[in-house]
């Protein structure tokens, strides 16, 4: 099944990138869809909050369907000079265990190997290097890329976090004989069960909080 991996990943949060700018109140907001260029939520702000848009003016409603490159390249258009970008991209897989380890539950044993970082998914802007080289193509400066490490809650009970996970990662189930099914199951629930606190069910995440600035 190792063929199958980029796919199965992308269906983790990515659709091939594509991003909806709506003028809001004066500002320009990016939402990635289902992760999308942004892998989550990115803000596109200018100085004073007030002056989203390029030469062209403020971009309202549109929606494109891009690379990397000239997604980023879309943004800074839509920014005025100095004009600052804000977005939160996930770290490498292995940095994320809830990713990591509800995956290999639900794997049963396949060799669901990840996609190259540089690939349509929810960790394409993993790498910060590439994110870097993306931004400064873009005419991007002043970049900052921290990490951030937090707990992600899954659930009050072990159960409640077996449930989310199927809701999640269910589509994972797809193709796998009973005993193979039966098997992702039981290791699923035995994963969550590992996870539970006192304060509910918790695995580690991590992302990069990316900040620019537009020249």
């Amino acid at each position: 099944m190792r063929g199958s991996a980029r796919g199965a990943y992308s269906r983790l949060g990515l659709a091939p990138v594509r991003l909806a700018l709506a003028a809001v109140g004066g500002s320009l907001e990016c939402f990635g869809e289902q992760g999308g260029v942004g892998a989550g939520l990115a803000g596109v702000v200018g100085p004073g909050g007030d002056d989203a848009g390029g030469p062209g003016g403020p971009v309202a409603d549109q929606e494109v369907e891009v690379g990397p490159d000239a997604a980023f390249a879309n943004i800074a258009r839509a920014l005025r000079p100095r004009g600052r970008l804000v977005l939160l991209a996930w770290q490498p897989l292995p940095a994320n265990e809830w990713v990591a380890e509800l995956t290999a539950a639900l794997a049963a044993g396949r060799d669901l190997a990840a996609p190259p970082s540089e690939a349509p998914g929810p960790f394409a802007l993993a790498d910060p290097g590439r994110v870097r080289q993306l931004l400064t193509g873009a005419r991007f400066t002043s970049i900052e890329i921290n990490p951030i490490q937090a707990p992600m809650w899954f659930g009050a009970s072990a159960g409640d976090a077996y449930t989310f996970a199927l809701g999640l990662l269910g589509w994972m189930l797809e193709g796998l004989d009973n005993d193979q099914r039966g098997q992702a199951l039981a290791t699923l629930r035995a994963t969550v069960t590992a996870h539970a606190t006192a304060d509910g069910v918790i695995c580690r995440s991590a992302a990069w909080l990316i900040r620019a600035q537009r020249t």
